[in-house]
């Protein structure tokens, strides 16, 4: 009977020393991606071209954009609408190069909610190229929370809906 080795136990310390790193790394282009949306503003728009790929598929329940500089135009006309917008981001997962990172945000905009601060919860799944660079952008979140029961006579509908359900 052969000796008894612990090279299982070598090559499996190795395989998550290595999945520890790989995280790290992708934890400081996630580190420094919320931190360059942080930043982003009407006039801070060359920040995309830093935070995404040229050819970067951004989802949304409302859109679906592909490229960086539809990606600005959809931005450009975000932030032209907002009063202010901000984020917190909470929790944090990773697979691959993938992170998804769960987020509130808060946000004015004139025509919503009478111009009211709207607070919806929601989650971005995001796929990072070596580069650190996104090359795919979705977002989760309920946009009844967002939009549909902040305008006046949706929020009304919704509400008759809401009522039968419960």
């Amino acid at each position: 009977m052969p000796p008894e080795t612990n090279e299982h136990l070598t090559t499996e310390f190795k395989s998550s020393e290595l999945k520890t790193r790989e995280v790290e790394g992708l934890s400081a282009h996630l580190d420094e991606f919320l931190s360059r949306y942080d930043e982003l503003d009407l006039n801070q728009l060359d920040l995309l071209g830093q935070m995404y790929t040229n050819d970067v598929l951004f989802i949304d329940p409302f859109h679906q954009i592909q490229g960086i500089k539809e990606l600005k135009d959809y931005f450009s006309k975000l932030y032209q609408n907002i009063d202010s917008i901000e984020f917190s981001f909470s929790d944090r997962f990773f697979s691959g190069n993938q992170a998804s990172v769960y987020w509130e945000m808060r946000f004015k905009h004139r025509r919503i909610n009478s111009g009211q601060e709207v607070c919806v919860l929601g989650n971005s799944r995001l796929s990072f190229e070596a580069s650190g660079k996104v090359s795919r952008h979705q977002d989760y979140f309920d946009s009844a929370a967002m939009l549909y029961r902040h305008l006046p006579v949706l929020k009304q509908v919704i509400s008759l809906i809401d009522g039968r359900l419960a």
